[in-house]
């Protein structure tokens, strides 16, 4: 499985494949940020487009952005979409976590589903959010 950062000059070519399913995880998760506004941030370079790769497709990608935080350099996940966890799993924990490293940071943050703390064993959850109608 290999596992990479996009350049900026990449993320229209792989976008379109899982443009639909961003903007569904934005929707679902009540997610601040929107589909192009995360594509416009991995054109920019103000967040980077994580690709795993099989080969002969892509199989996920996920936006990343460092924030400087009072207690140090985060590197958090802002959106996530693919097919076949269980292949690439591994392998693109491994990069975030390399990633992390190399840009300083001691802490990766995601939000979503209670599923996906599956990926990083160990992880904790600090806050929840609620939602009320009115």
């Amino acid at each position: 499985m290999l596992v990479a950062f996009a350049s900026p000059e990449e993320v229209d070519d792989i976008w379109p494949i899982f443009e639909a399913r961003m903007q569904r995880a934005c929707d679902r998760y009540r997610c601040d940020l929107t589909e192009p506004v995360l594509r416009q941030m991995c054109l920019s370079g103000e967040a980077y487009l994580m690709v795993a790769h099989d080969g002969e497709r892509p199989l996920m990608a996920s936006v990343w952005k460092f924030y400087s935080w009072p207690t140090g350099i985060v590197f958090r996940c802002l959106c996530l979409a693919g097919d076949g966890v269980g292949r690439w799993a591994d392998a693109a924990r491994a990069f975030a976590v390399d990633a992390a490293r190399t840009g300083g940071a001691k802490t990766i943050t995601a939000s979503g589903r209670a599923g996906w703390g599956a990926i990083f064993p160990g992880a904790r959850e600090v806050y929840r959010t609620y939602e009320v109608n009115v």
